[in-house]
C-alpha cells in the first residue's frame, strides 16, 4: 500500500527516528519521511532531509522507524510546508532492492 500524510518529528538519531503521523503504520512497512531542515544551505536555500527506513514500532499515531538511507535535498524557497508526495518511485525501488538482497542472502545460506 502506498500512502502519504503529514505529521511531526518527535526524536531523531543516527539510526532511527520517532514521529507522529495522522495515519496508522504497520511494523515492517517501508517508509519515506520528508523533514523540513531547520538550517539553510549557504544561509539562503531551504533544505529537506529525506529518510528511508522501515517501521519498527507503532502505537496509535506515534511511530518509530529505522534510518536505512537518507539524503538532503534543496526545496523551493517559497514554501516551508509539507512536501508534496513524489511520484518518482524512489521508495519502491529502494524497497525492492532490500527485498532482492534478502532473497539473495537466504539463497546463499541454503
Amino acid at each position: 500500500m502506498i500512502g502519504s500524510g503529514t505529521g511531526h518529528t518527535i526524536d531523531l538519531g543516527s539510526g532511527g527516528m520517532a514521529f507522529a503521523a495522522e495515519h496508522p503504520l504497520k511494523p515492517g512497512a517501508f517508509v519515506e519521511v520528508s523533514i523540513s531542515w531547520p538550517v539553510l544551505l549557504d544561509q539562503t536555500c531551504p533544505m529537506r532531509l529525506i529518510v528511508f527506513g522501515r517501521v519498527l514500532r507503532s502505537s496509535e499515531q506515534r511511530h518509530v522507524c529505522s534510518i536505512d538511507k537518507y539524503e538532503f535535498r534543496t526545496q523551493a524557497r517559497t514554501s516551508q510546508g509539507a512536501a508534496a508526495p513524489r511520484s518518482d518511485g524512489m521508495l519502491q525501488r529502494w524497497a525492492e532492492g532490500i527485498r532482492k538482497e534478502s532473497v539473495r542472502a537466504t539463497e546463499a545460506g541454503a
